[in-house]
């Protein structure tokens, strides 16, 4: 069962941390990070898990990164039919 938490206005910038710590990684071809999920829509209920969805330049180098990010606690659940993107939840 998915519970629903009322809106919490601190998951942007938890969601901003998290991306910090990705960046700090130095992941080749990284280009952006998006906060994507229901926690990413202000006031919005959510069931309270900080979605990313990283995008890099190529497929293997996003393929590259996933045993860095699955070592902070990632989930790395691959690209979803976008290339060159993947979604990972903590």
């Amino acid at each position: 069962m998915t519970i629903l938490v009322a809106p919490d206005p601190n998951w942007p910038a938890v969601a901003q941390a998290l991306c910090d710590e990705w960046r700090a990684l130095k992941l080749v071809g990284l280009q952006t990070i998006h906060h994507i999920g229901s926690t990413s829509v202000p006031g919005l209920p959510a069931k309270p898990v900080i979605d990313l969805m990283p995008i890099f330049d190529t497929q293997p180098h996003a393929a590259e990164a996933a045993d860095a990010v699955t070592s902070l606690g990632y989930e790395w659940m691959g690209a979803f039919g976008l290339e060159g993107a993947a979604l990972c939840p903590p």
